[in-house]
């Protein structure tokens, strides 16, 4: 996979490429700011998602779709923050 991710929480493909949501970008001692990067069969990069990822605990790739997890680490009750689902458009095949 490389080197250079921080607290991987889950991987999908999306086509050839592989999709890798990191649960925390600077470690889990330095905040919960997560984001969903894109890894291509040569080694490049491309973030897809970081603005708004907030603890991401899984994701998946269906219907044209890539779908995340967010404050997955939350309770589904309780006072706030409660998970919730992000939705991004897919580029499969790409």
């Amino acid at each position: 996979m490389g080197a250079g991710f921080t607290n991987v929480s889950d991987l999908a493909f999306d086509g050839k490429d592989l999709l890798v949501l990191e649960m925390s970008t600077e470690g889990l001692l330095n905040g919960r700011s997560g984001a969903l990067v894109r890894l291509r069969p040569d080694g490049r990069r491309t973030v897809v998602a970081r603005r708004g990822l907030v603890a991401p605990t899984g994701v998946a790739v269906g219907n044209g779709r890539i779908y995340v997890s967010n404050y997955g680490i939350s309770r589904g009750t309780g006072p706030r923050p409660h998970g919730t689902l992000v939705s991004i458009p897919a580029r499969t095949g790409r």
